[in-house]
């Protein structure tokens, strides 16, 4: 493979944190799941939790780069 070209060349210098899946169980017993985004270069330990809530399980259909993350 080889790359053409970029969409967003401006973001090129950053280096992103990953997103990784996960699931865990609420109160009420019902499986919830989201994304986690820890920052780069942090250990994940006694960090604060933002929790970015959306419209639902419809609005959760991409992958990959979220500005308001």
């Amino acid at each position: 493979m080889e790359l053409l070209f970029s969409t967003r060349s401006d973001l090129e210098r950053y280096t992103f944190s990953a997103m990784t899946p996960i699931a865990f169980q609420a109160r009420d017993g019902m499986q919830l799941f989201g994304y986690l985004t820890l920052p780069v270069g942090k250990d994940p330990k006694h960090l604060p939790v933002i929790v970015f809530v959306h419209g639902g399980p419809w609005e959760r259909d991409s992958w990959g780069f979220q500005p308001a993350v």
